[in-house]
């Protein structure tokens, strides 16, 4: 995460675009966003301290908003949006895998992995939104992902109402993600202080 944060940052600043953004981070966040599956295994057998059901979710909504709708539609990865979402990921990542990754925790690692989220969960989270949401008229127009009757195994899937329901689902997915992540700041920020 650390190095995307870096390649992302410097082709900003070097080329000012977002495809030159685009160019620098898309193809190791689809290996990286990818791998982020092995994290809810690492949950469910209690190699890291994070709850599942929240992993789940975070894990879900990036590999939709990553493979489902900016693969799929290329032209909202040249949209502020998508840069501002990844960045917010990028940056709200690195002390977050930092603080599991040592044992020792020093108190400013500490501050910054339950503090940042309070910006960038809900930056993150309205960016999400607005890629999905623009990515919905590319959904319609292409039936992108959609799967019409008849067919050989009698499913119908319509990508562009799948669109609309997670996007309905976004708000109160981010609410139990962001509440859940308050709870974690007073329980580890309580002990913190407990250990000064």
């Amino acid at each position: 995460w650390l190095l995307l944060l870096v390649l992302g940052v410097w082709s900003l600043m070097l080329q000012g675009s977002y495809e030159a953004f685009e160019a620098a981070v898309w193809t190791p966040l689809l290996w990286l966003q990818s791998v982020g599956v092995l994290e809810l295994l690492f949950a469910a057998v209690g190699w890291t301290p994070s709850s599942v059901s929240a992993v789940a979710m975070q894990l879900l909504g990036r590999m939709i908003n990553v493979w489902l709708v900016s693969y799929q539609v290329p032209e909202v990865r040249q949209q502020w949006a998508f840069v501002v979402m990844l960045l917010s990921w990028f940056t709200v990542e690195v002390p977050r895998n930092l603080y599991n990754a040592v044992a020792s925790k020093p108190h400013w690692l500490l501050w910054l992995r339950y503090n940042l989220f309070i910006l960038l969960y809900p930056l993150g989270a309205a960016t999400e939104a607005i890629t999905l949401y623009r990515a919905l008229p590319y959904f319609q127009s292409r039936e992108m992902l959609t799967v019409r009757l008849p067919n050989t195994w009698n499913v119908v899937f319509d990508m562009y109402l799948f669109g609309w329901t997670f996007l309905l689902l976004l708000g109160p997915s981010f609410l139990f993600l962001y509440l859940h992540m308050f709870s974690q700041r007073a329980k580890h920020l309580s002990r913190s202080t407990k250990d000064h």
